[in-house]
């Protein structure tokens, strides 16, 4: 489902394309085909699930969408290495536990260090995974899904990078494609992705009952989608 929806959000900000969009809108667009996109795929989800998604998708773009208004406003670059532990310090950290805290560090410095093997990486994962199985079984899923997403996007952004760098070369009604800060590498994108699929986790935890496993997952993974387009939207 993963690269499935980032294709799904490229596709629709090509559809509104314009030469006249800013990295905020196109933000905007993100967040709204992420959401578009995990409610065509689930039909069946609540006025509850629903919310929440919306909710959670808001914020991770207000997110962005300040760190980089703020940035320009102090006329200094994006800094990828602030923007994602920023990102970390404000979702994630307060909300796992010291032994989930640090498994998740080691599947994102993982997947900012991917390149071009994937084996590699994947054999990194599949060790980080048997160490999983000593958390508790309630602090389990949120990096199980962590892994699952990263092992998808060092795939989907090795393949895909090209298709997303020409869109916004044309697109962005801004000097150098819109970029003001380094150009993020593909692992570093990945592991955005990877804190984006934890921020879901812990949101669905947060809300208990009502929101149930199966759309966990899927609240996971769309959250990893997010913060991944958003981040490459710095290309």
């Amino acid at each position: 489902m993963h690269n499935k929806g980032l294709d799904y959000v490229l596709k629709s900000m090509k559809f509104h394309g314009s030469s006249q969009k800013t990295v905020s809108d196109l933000l905007l667009e993100n967040q709204k085909a992420t959401l578009s996109f995990l409610q065509d795929e689930n039909p069946n989800l609540t006025p509850a699930q629903i919310g929440l998604l919306d909710r959670q998708l808001s914020e991770v773009t207000s997110y962005f969408n300040s760190y980089i208004q703020n940035a320009k406003s102090a006329r200094k670059s994006v800094s990828v290495e602030e923007l994602s532990q920023g990102l970390i310090e404000r979702f994630i950290k307060p909300n796992l536990s010291s032994q989930q805290y640090v498994l998740f560090r080691k599947v994102l410095d993982a997947s900012k260090d991917f390149e071009q093997d994937f084996d590699a990486l994947e054999s990194s994962l599949n060790s980080i995974q048997n160490e999983v199985y000593s958390l508790t079984k309630e602090e389990q899923p949120t990096l199980f899904q962590a892994i699952s997403v990263a092992k998808s996007s060092s795939q989907y952004w090795q393949a895909n990078r090209a298709n997303w760098e020409s869109f916004l070369s044309s697109n962005i009604g801004l000097p150098n494609n819109g970029r003001i800060g380094a150009t993020p590498s593909n692992g570093r994108i990945g592991a955005m992705d990877t804190a984006g699929a934890v921020i879901g986790g812990i949101a669905c935890a947060l809300a208990g009952g009502p929101v149930g496993l199966a759309f966990g997952l899927q609240f996971s993974s769309g959250l990893g989608l997010a913060c991944s387009g958003a981040m490459a939207l710095m290309l």
